[in-house]
This record gives C-alpha cells, sequence and structure tokens, in this order.
C-alpha cells in the first residue's frame, strides 16, 4: 500500500515548492513516477491488473494531448514553452497509467486517504505559519492579505482545502470506512474548513459546498447522519470565529492584537478538532443502527427524491436571496468593490464580480478566433495576452484550462483534454452505481469539484492540486483487483516498456529538471553581481535544454557587463530566434543595440507591437524617436531597465 501513499506525498512536495508551478518540480516529479512505472512493469507481478476500457480512453487522449502540445512549437516557433507545457502534462498522464494500473478498491481508498492527508497537513502548515508564527515563521509567506503559504497562490490553496473537505467528508459518512478513519477525517473537517476560508477563495469555497451536496446527493451512506451532525456543528464553530477573526486577516496579521487574535483562533480550531472527533466517536453507534436498517427500493427512491428536491428548493431560494440577475450584471461587468475590501478583506466573499476573468477569457477566445485549428501554440497565452489585452494587468495563464487550451491549442487541443476528463468522470459516476458506492461518489464528488475550478482558474499549472485528479482518477478507472494475473507481460515486452519509461524520463524531465536548476543559479548569480558563476550555470542550463532563450539572455547582460556590446547583440538575438514573439526580448535587444551604437528603433517599435499597453515599450519608442546618431542612440539608452528574464 506504499506505493498508494504516492500520490499525496508528491502532492506535499509540490505544495512546499510553489505549488510546482516552476518548471523544476514538475520534472522531478515526472522522473520519480516514471521510475517507479519502470520499476512496475519489471517487477509486478500484473503490471496491467488496472487494465480497463475507460482507462485506455482517457489515457490515449491525454497522450494525444501531450503530443499535440509538443507539436504546437512547430507554429508558435517557441519550442521551449512547449516543451514545458509538455513536461507538465507528461505527469499527468504518468500518474494517470501508473496508478491507474494498480487496479483493487482497497488501494483506491488508500490513494483518497493519502491525498486527504496531504491535504490537511499541507493546510496545517497554512494555519500554523498564519496563527502561531511563533512556532513556524517563513519570510516570504504572509505577503498576502489572504492565506497562500506554502503553495504560494491562495485559490490554489483554497482548491486543495476544498478538495480535502470534501474526501474527508466522504470518509467520515461512510459506513464501509473503519472507525478510525471515519473519526479522524471528522476530525479534519474544521481545520480544512478555516484554512479554506482564510484563503477567501470564493470558487473553491463554491465547489467545496458543490462537492458536498453532490456527494451528500449520489453516494447517500448510512453513515452520512453521522458524519454531518459531528462535522458540521464542529466546523460551522471553528468557520464563524474564523470570519470573527479580522485582524488575521489583514494587511498586518502579525501585530500584537493580531496575534492574539490568531492565537485564539488557533485555540478553538483544536478545540473544535477535538470535539468533532469525539462527537463521531458518539455517533458510530448511530452508523451501527443505520447500517441494519434495510430500505425497499421504493423508499430509497422516496428518499432520494425528498433529498433532491430540498436542494433544489435551497437553491433557488439561494437565487431569490442574493437576487441573481442582479449578482450576474455585476460578474459581466467585473466591477469590484475595491475599497470597500481594501478596508475589510472578507467582503470578498460577497463580492459578485469576475475579477478579471472576464478580460482573461476573452483574449483567449479572440485567440481561438484567429486561428481556430490549431492555436497559438503551447504556453504563449502570457504573448497573446501581452499584445492584446485591455488594461494593464500582468496575466501568464488563461484562468481557465478550457479557453487556454482553446487558445493555444485550437479545437484539437481542447477536445483531447476533455475527452481524456469525461473519460475519467463518466466511468466514475458509473461505478457510483456499484457495491462501493460511497467511495466513488466521494472521489466522482472531488474530481467534479477540481474540474468546475479548473475551468475558472489556472489550476492546471499548478500540480500540487491537479496531480491528484489523474492519480485518483486513474486509480479509479481501474479494473478491479484479480487473484490471478489476467495477462503477464513477456520478459522481452517487460524490459521493453520499462526502458522506455527511463529513455523518456532522460530526454524531457531530467533534462527540464537540470536545465531549471541552473537557470536559477544563472539568475541568483546574475543578480548578485557574479557574471562568472551566471555565465557557467547558463551554460549547463543551455547544454540540458538549448532551445530556452533565458540563458542566452543572461549571457547577453553579462557580455554588457565586460563591455562587449557587439557579443551582447549577438546572444540576445540568439535567445530571440528561441522565443520570437516575447516583447522583453525585443525591448533587451534595442537596449543593447543602442548601447552597441546600432539603430535601436526597430527592436523598440516591436516591443511596443508585442505589448502595446507596457511602459517600457512606450518609453524605449519615446526614448529613440527622431535620433539618428550612434551618440544619442548610446546617451538614450543610458536609463532603460533591464526586464530579467521569467522562470
Amino acid at each position: 500500500m506504499l506505493l498508494a501513499l504516492l500520490p499525496g506525498a508528491v502532492t506535499v512536495y509540490l505544495a512546499f515548492n510553489a505549488g510546482g508551478y516552476f518548471a523544476g518540480e514538475p520534472a522531478a516529479a515526472a522522473t520519480v513516477l516514471l521510475i517507479v512505472l519502470a520499476g512496475r512493469f519489471l517487477l509486478a507481478g500484473d503490471p496491467a491488473a488496472g487494465l480497463s476500457r475507460a482507462l485506455l480512453v482517457s489515457a490515449t487522449a491525454l497522450a494525444l494531448f501531450a503530443l499535440w502540445t509538443l507539436i504546437s512549437s512547430a507554429w508558435s516557433d517557441a519550442p521551449a514553452r512547449a516543451l514545458v507545457e509538455f513536461d507538465r502534462v507528461l505527469l499527468y498522464l504518468v500518474a494517470l497509467v501508473l496508478f491507474g494500473s494498480l487496479g483493487g478498491v482497497e488501494r483506491l481508498r488508500w490513494i483518497v486517504r493519502g491525498v486527504a492527508l496531504a491535504a490537511v497537513a499541507v493546510c496545517a502548515a497554512g494555519l500554523i505559519e498564519r496563527l502561531l508564527p511563533d512556532l513556524w515563521a517563513v519570510e516570504y509567506a504572509s505577503i498576502s492579505v489572504r492565506l497562500s503559504y506554502p503553495v504560494t497562490y491562495w485559490n490554489a490553496l483554497g482548491l486543495l482545502a476544498a478538495v480535502g473537505l470534501i474526501l474527508c467528508f466522504g470518509m467520515t459518512s461512510s459506513e464501509r470506512e473503519p472507525r478510525v478513519v471515519r473519526v479522524v477525517s471528522c476530525a479534519a473537517l474544521p481545520l480544512l474548513a478555516v484554512a479554506l476560508l482564510l484563503t477567501l477563495s470564493r470558487g473553491s469555497i463554491l465547489v467545496a459546498i458543490v462537492g458536498v451536496v453532490l456527494f451528500a446527493v449520489v453516494g447517500h451512506p448510512r453513515a452520512l447522519v453521522g458524519g454531518l451532525v459531528a462535522g458540521g456543528a464542529a466546523t460551522a464553530v471553528a468557520v464563524i470565529y474564523g470570519y470573527g477573526s479580522d485582524l488575521v486577516l489583514s494587511d498586518r496579521p502579525f501585530t500584537p492584537a493580531a496575534l492574539e487574535q490568531g492565537e485564539g483562533l488557533a485555540l478553538i480550531v483544536v478545540l473544535c478538532v477535538g470535539a468533532a472527533a469525539l462527537l463521531r466517536v458518539l455517533l458510530l453507534r448511530v452508523d451501527d443502527h443505520l447500517a441494519a436498517v434495510h430500505l425497499t427500493q421504493r423508499a430509497r427512491r422516496r428518499i432520494l427524491t425528498v433529498g433532491l428536491t430540498g436542494v433544489t428548493a435551497a437553491l433557488l431560494a439561494t437565487a431569490v436571496a442574493v437576487d441573481l440577475p442582479r449578482q450576474y450584471d455585476s460578474f459581466v461587468s467585473s466591477q469590484s468593490p475595491a475599497a470597500a475590501i481594501a478596508a475589510d478583506p472578507r467582503a470578498r466573499l460577497t463580492d459578485p464580480s469576475s475579477n478579471g476573468r472576464l478580460d482573461t477569457w476573452r483574449v483567449a477566445i479572440g485567440q481561438f478566433e484567429r486561428t481556430p485549428l490549431r492555436g497559438s501554440g503551447a504556453g504563449t497565452y502570457e504573448v497573446v495576452w501581452n499584445q492584446h489585452r485591455p488594461n494593464a494587468a500582468l496575466v501568464r495563464d488563461g484562468h481557465s484550462l478550457y479557453l487556454e487550451a482553446l487558445g493555444e491549442l485550437g479545437v484539437a487541443g481542447l477536445a483531447f483534454i476533455v475527452c481524456a476528463m469525461l473519460a475519467i468522470l463518466g466511468a466514475i459516476a458509473l461505478r457510483v452505481r456499484g457495491p462501493h458506492r460511497a467511495l466513488y461518489a466521494t472521489v466522482f464528488a472531488a474530481a467534479v469539484a477540481w474540474a468546475i475550478a479548473a475551468g475558472i482558474d489556472w489550476h492546471w499549472e499548478m500540480p500540487a492540486v491537479t496531480l491528484w485528479f489523474f492519480a485518483l482518477g486513474g486509480a479509479a478507472l481501474a479494473g478491479g483487483s484479480r487473484t490471478s494475473p489476467a495477462w503477464s507481460p513477456p520478459f522481452w515486452l517487460r524490459s521493453v516498456l520499462a526502458a522506455s519509461c527511463c529513455v523518456l524520463a532522460l530526454l524531457v524531465p531530467i533534462r527540464v529538471a537540470v536545465s531549471q536548476d541552473r537557470l536559477e543559479t544563472t539568475l541568483g548569480a546574475f543578480v548578485g553581481g557574479r557574471c562568472d558563476a551566471a555565465e557557467a550555470a547558463a551554460r549547463e542550463s543551455m547544454r540540458a535544454v538549448g532551445s530556452r532563450p533565458q540563458p542566452y539572455e543572461v549571457l547577453a547582460y553579462c557580455a554588457l557587463v565586460d563591455a562587449d556590446s557587439g557579443l551582447a547583440v549577438r546572444r540576445m538575438r540568439e535567445a530571440l530566434q528561441r522565443d520570437p514573439h516575447n516583447w522583453a526580448l525585443h525591448y533587451g535587444l534595442a537596449r543593447l543595440q543602442a548601447m552597441a551604437g546600432r539603430d535601436p528603433r526597430r527592436a523598440a517599435r516591436e516591443a511596443q507591437r508585442l505589448n502595446p499597453r507596457e511602459v517600457l515599450t512606450r518609453d524605449a519608442v519615446e526614448r529613440f524617436a527622431g535620433l539618428q546618431r550612434p551618440s544619442q542612440w548610446r546617451r538614450a539608452a543610458q536609463g532603460m531597465e533591464i526586464v530579467l528574464p521569467d522562470l
């Protein structure tokens, strides 16, 4: 069962490394999973134990999505962007195949427990850092009003808390789970709920509610009453106290008053955790009595009808109470009450605006309309946004997996990823009708919550909150355990499959991981004024992945430090060959050309065309306007800023 705990362990690793957003951590995780998969091919008695038609469909669609991602570099002219995106998709694909190959309901149960435990551990770390900084002080963690440590993005941490909440609620409400699992899962609910609240993530709170309701309606296990009463009461108390802790959610969370309030909230969370566990223990007998009750099919239909009617009535009442048409108008207008939120960050919980989402979605749709078949290429949303953005906001991702895929990879890309997800969701939904209804309902509810959240934010780019979807999805799609191997591949085929995994790891994730590590060293050395070390690390990064422009960019600036302006221009041109639509490279080229006494105006105009709302590009064009002589260009370039490459 240790292998079943691997998704949770990898989730924790990614969460404590910026959610896995940067290229190095997903590459390292993909390498580990590929090595484990290779070992399974060689050593497992039945490496295809979990093989099923749904798993094959989903894996094939995701593999095609990965391949299309890589191929898109042919028309984006940015192979490094496509390679980094491919590496992330590869991580998800390997997770789907590896954990789908295991088979067995018990393994699925342990994967659910491992992912839930990971969510609890990460959220507990975030709460300790915010509420008890004397115990766990992190220098950069609390620069935001909203709780974001350790994932570094509040909405991603909120989604992880929401997923953990759904999984724990499912486990504490299932009579098939051991008593200790039901109790511990219930105890985790207040902690997860408070962490979710402190992220102030409206989308994550919404999908958490959707997931819990969906589980209750679809799963309707016998232990639902015990889980709902014990977990609901303690969680409600913790959330009420959490919402009242206004100083914790302020731009000064470490003042004496805020620290005192944080300690009080931490005590309340601990007490609610203990109360939830105790109450759940007392209600275990109720679980036993309800499990002994045998309902007729007619009675079950009546209960389900009453439940659905109640949920529908609650939704209608909520829509009327919040004046849904007016809220929709506010969402579309994207007008956010900035002053109210600045005075009290909790006000954003009732803010119906889209917070700029519509602008990011419109840019993605606009790119799709220009290139509907193939898109702009994987990883190029940032380029498209810079050129067509309606405001000066800095955005790197499309805040929607589906619309970003549509804009970057066209109809084919969207079809591949949607097919992969629908195969997972559809197969899990079908298994909800089986004997392990509560387990599959738990996975289904969490998966639906993630699928909704992925449509309104850039969670796809945060493996810490996405990897589990494919790991759990693969395990849920597995064909089930067998008493004897249905098919044992010959040794030569096992060896070929294992060797293929190792070769793939050497070709992509290991190279990307080494390149990213050396690139981070490069930037650190350059910022520290150590160009010799920066140049050495940059060349190592280039040897690992030669298509990335960042090492060449740093080499260009180091050449300028060495007063070799001609070499600096050549290096920047080499960087541009690898990412020709990057405005920052054209801006840097204009500056270096001016320093070398060459005409910078064309490069400056191209930088402005690629990012017309950027202050630096407008300034560059104005600086060089009307200047004709090299001496004038050199003087004009003296005050230009250096734009460091992105990681």
